[in-house]
């Protein structure tokens, strides 16, 4: 169940999402590892970055007492849906949450739509984890 509170998203993940994708963007998402020279998804390179800004999110939640599991349900909800647009538009509401800026690499994976595809099934799948991993959730 996603909830209908309002949290300010920064202007800049939003006009990522929306931009096509421009030379530079390809060129710091090749540097990444998240697309191959030739611009295909590397799933290695999108795995790496789910796991860094992952990993670095769902304690930072914690930390601060938020709900992980409530925030992890509302995302799996959208991408479920096949709403990828919203799910990234989620994802940034939980940096927002925690008055975190949006690393600049999910920014620029934003413009890419099979990367973020990608990069928010892995983060979904990523977030379930560790909800497992500390006993948060049980195993459906």
């Amino acid at each position: 169940m996603v909830s209908n509170e309002i949290i300010p998203i920064p202007a800049s993940a939003v006009e990522h999402l929306f931009s096509p994708v421009c030379d530079e963007t390809i060129t710091r998402l090749q540097r990444l590892r998240v697309l191959s020279l030739k611009g295909n998804v590397r799933s290695s390179g999108i795995k790496a970055l789910c796991i860094a800004y992952g990993a670095n999110l769902y304690d930072n939640l914690c930390e601060s007492g938020e709900d992980a599991a409530y925030y992890s349900a509302n995302l799996t909800e959208l991408f479920v849906n096949g709403d990828t647009s919203g799910a990234y538009l989620y994802l940034c509401t939980m940096y927002g949450v925690m008055d975190e800026m949006i690393p600049e690499p999910i920014q620029w994976i934003a413009s890419h739509k099979p990367a973020l595809s990608q990069f928010i099934k892995e983060f979904v799948v990523l977030l379930y984890e560790y909800l497992l991993d500390d006993n948060l959730i049980g195993e459906e």
